[in-house]
C-alpha cells in the first residue's frame, strides 16, 4: 500500500467527514420536509460503502474515526481514553486503515 503523508490523509478524510454528514443530513431533513423526497442511489451506495469501511476497523479506530471525522466530538474528547502520544498513533493507524478499507488498496 502506498503510504499517504499526514497531511493528505487528514485532508483526504476531512472530505469524506464532510461528504458523509451531509448525504446522512440530506437523508433525515429531506423525508421530514417533503414526502415525496427521495435520496439518490449513489448517496445511499454512499453512506453504506462509509459505514461498512467503518465496521472493518477495530473498536479503538472506529472511535477515533467517528469521533473526529464523521461525526465530530469536541477537541479534546480523546482525553478520557487515551495519552496523549497513544492518541496521535491510533489516530494515523486508524486514518490509513479506514483510507485502505475504502478505497479498496
Amino acid at each position: 500500500m502506498m503510504r499517504l503523508d499526514h497531511h493528505r490523509t487528514v485532508v483526504l478524510m476531512t472530505f469524506h467527514g464532510e461528504l458523509y454528514r451531509g448525504v446522512v443530513l440530506q437523508q433525515r431533513l429531506g423525508s421530514c420536509v417533503r414526502s415525496d423526497f427521495a435520496v439518490s442511489p449513489a448517496d445511499h451506495q454512499y453512506v453504506t460503502l462509509i459505514d461498512t469501511s467503518l465496521s472493518c476497523l477495530e473498536d479503538d479506530y472506529k472511535r477515533i474515526v467517528r469521533n473526529d471525522f464523521l461525526d465530530p466530538k469536541p477537541k479534546n474528547w480523546w482525553m478520557e481514553y487515551y495519552a496523549k502520544s497513544t492518541y496521535y498513533r491510533l489516530r494515523q493507524r486508524a486514518l490509513e486503515h479506514f483510507l485502505r478499507c475504502l478505497h479498496g488498496q
